[in-house]
């Protein structure tokens, strides 16, 4: 048969109110809300487990992976990785999770400034 979506995203005006509704009627999957979203995923899926699996099969250690993210949906990405790092207006789940928290956020360019801090600080190689 079809495979199961990995992820089906919602936009809502009212997440608090969408969330509801479908926890209403889904089960055995998790549920993420954002400010104007809300994220199905399969039961076990994240960006995390998923990065994680694609690096195995690429033979890259996480230790090498660089996450950048803001949300309750980049937790586990974040925590998983060698270097995680949470935009300045993230929320603070994912700057608990981080290993470093961003004094830019993702409404300045942050990644590409943060890139260029990293770079002047020795953390990642110069391109």
């Amino acid at each position: 048969g079809d495979p199961e979506p990995l992820k089906i995203l919602l936009m809502s005006h009212e997440p608090a109110r969408t969330l509801k509704d479908v926890k209403a009627v889904m089960g055995g999957c998790t549920l993420v809300e954002g400010d104007f979203f809300v994220e199905i995923l399969g039961e076990g899926t994240c960006k995390g487990s998923t990065t994680e699996k694609l690096c195995a099969s690429l033979g890259v250690p996480m230790s090498s992976v660089l996450a950048f993210g803001d949300g309750d949906n980049d937790v586990e990405f974040l925590s998983s990785a060698g270097l995680g790092v949470a935009m300045r207006n993230g929320v603070d789940r994912a700057k608990g999770a981080a290993d470093r928290v961003s004094q830019f956020g993702n409404d300045e360019d942050g990644v590409a400034r943060e890139l260029d801090t990293l770079r002047e600080e020795g953390l990642i190689p110069p391109l």
